[in-house]
């Protein structure tokens, strides 16, 4: 495959020289993967699980289609920023060919239940109940949604829940965490899912729900640390058992660092005059602005303390369909 050693210039400086995509070609945390990614006109992105990804769809009402790319509920959906996410930015905005999007995501959302206690009582939707109980009976051999492995990019970002909602030993569970990540991983192979994007977490530890704390960053810190670590050597194994899958890691962590300290580097972004701190008033996202915050709310890179606002899922969508693009069309950018 060709190193994609930057993004274009129209998403990032070449000067900055940021790899949002992992190629193994390139940089050693990758994933060596073993056949192309090839977009197709059109392809489909089936979005399986997140903690910033949900619009509410639902698996028995309108799939998505051609007229109507989301399916269900009507565009932005419900998310979590403040209008449209990452998910909705990379089915409508950034993309060269039509992009048809189930989206199985939940707020709350864990990995599993079982290890961990899920920070909103009762959330059925966890990245096993969506791979197991949402997608694999309803969109598989569907006709009304008759997606194939070549046109097909399965894309999983889980992780944030599974670190904030327990305490600092949580990153003892990890490697079970991981184990149960892989087996949903394979029974999405086994149904034919042949591309896959792993996305790690941002930083925790830079985000607002961190505190002000020394011993709050330090642990936010190590558990990011941790799960992106044994993200990318789920990744790496689940990949090297199979000779025909495409297989990347997309770095959020380095991406949300980025947006934090240099804002201006994204025309998404450059609007930005906050992105420490939050302001309360703003922080249920229905409401541009307030007599008791300093700035309107695209000007705060976070909604509330967990959650970004859609600036931050603008730059993300923009960033990942060109990376993805990048990949798909071997082109090589210096």
């Amino acid at each position: 495959m060709n190193a994609i050693r930057s993004l274009v210039t129209k998403v990032l400086p070449k000067s900055y020289g940021y790899r949002a995509l992992f190629d193994a070609d390139v940089d050693p945390r990758a994933i060596r993967t073993k056949r192309k990614w090839s977009q197709s006109t059109p392809y489909i992105a089936v979005v399986v699980v997140s903690f910033w990804s949900m619009t509410g769809y639902n698996t028995e009402s309108d799939r998505p289609s051609i007229k109507n790319p989301l399916g269900n509920p009507k565009y932005p959906g419900e998310t979590s920023a403040n209008g449209a996410n990452w998910v909705d930015y990379l089915t409508y905005n950034y993309n060269d060919s039509v992009v048809m999007t189930a989206n199985f995501a939940v707020g709350g959302a864990l990995i599993v239940e079982d290890l961990v206690a899920p920070g909103i009582p009762h959330v059925y939707g966890s990245m096993q109940h969506q791979v197991t109980d949402f997608f694999l009976p309803t969109h598989v051999n569907d006709s009304s949604y008759a997606w194939e492995a070549d046109s097909s990019i399965f894309l999983m970002w889980i992780g944030i829940n599974d670190i904030h909602d327990n305490d600092e030993s949580t990153y003892q569970f990890f490697p079970k965490m991981m184990s149960v990540y892989s087996e949903l991983a394979e029974q999405l192979f086994d149904v034919g899912a042949r591309n896959f994007v792993f996305m790690n977490v941002p930083p925790l530890e830079l985000m607002p729900i961190a505190g002000d704390t020394p011993e709050d960053y330090e642990n936010y810190a190590v558990q990011t640390s941790a799960w992106n670590k044994n993200l990318t050597e789920m990744a790496r194994t689940f990949t090297s058992a199979h000779d025909d899958v495409t297989t990347f890691v997309f770095d959020a962590h380095t991406l949300f660092t980025d947006i934090i300290d240099h804002p201006g580097n994204w025309p998404q972004s450059s609007g930005l005059k906050e992105t420490v701190d939050y302001c309360l008033a703003l922080s249920f996202g229905n409401k541009v602005k307030d007599k008791s915050c300093v700035f309107t709310i695209n000007q705060y890179l976070w909604m509330n303390p967990l959650h970004p606002t859609t600036v931050a899922h603008n730059v993300t969508a923009a960033v990942l369909a060109e990376a993805l693009r990048v990949a798909g069309s071997g082109d090589e950018v210096d």
